[in-house]
């Protein structure tokens, strides 16, 4: 049995979509120019993390402590560059150098910082001889989060040679294996194969 009397036969079904369509593409329409007069701001996404200062942006250069930590950066600096490929390249900002060209850099200014300079003559030195490149920052604005890892690297042997402090395993040692989920309560277990 039919029922005619149905607002939903499927005559006024389509008719309603239509519609709905209708309804909502010239709701579109409408709308839609008048996007055209809000001002949405436009932002400028750098091309590098790095932007080269000009020289009257330069900061002062100076540190409330000699130059040993700073010789010792260096030195560290040094030895990884001289781990790698010379064609190496490094981008700083629009400008790339190569492991040499960076390796030459750092040790002409290890030299300068040998003389022990005076804080005017090490930013003369700086403003003479480098380029400064500043960071732009997670905000585009400079503000940066520099942050350091430190992993220690203590030299050991099984038996007592060259002075060396750690030479055996604690009398005290407690070993607990990692896959069980239980630790054990006397300090004389061992995983099975452990010295």
């Amino acid at each position: 049995m039919t029922r005619t009397d149905s607002p939903c036969t499927p005559e006024s079904t389509n008719i309603t979509m239509r519609s709905w369509f209708w309804g909502i593409l010239a709701f579109v329409l409408i709308i839609s120019p008048g996007c055209a007069f809000l001002k949405i701001p436009k932002v400028e996404i750098p091309t590098a993390p790095l932007v080269l200062l000009e020289a009257r942006k330069l900061p002062d250069f100076l540190d409330d402590m000699n130059y040993d930590a700073l010789a010792a950066s260096l030195e560290q600096s040094l030895v990884y560059l001289k781990t790698i490929s010379p064609e190496t390249r490094f981008s700083f900002g629009a400008d790339t150098y190569s492991a040499d060209h960076m390796i030459a850099s750092l040790e002409r200014f290890e030299l300068f910082l040998q003389t022990n300079p005076p804080v005017n003559a090490l930013n003369r030195f700086i403003r003479e001889h480098y380029r400064v490149y500043q960071s732009i920052g997670s905000d585009q604005a400079g503000r940066v989060l520099f942050t350091g890892y430190y992993e220690p690297f203590l030299k050991g042997s099984f038996e007592k040679a060259n002075g060396l402090d750690i030479h055996s395993t604690p009398a005290q040692t407690t070993w607990y294996p990692l896959i069980c989920h239980s630790f054990p309560t006397s300090s004389k277990a061992k995983p099975s194969g452990a010295g």
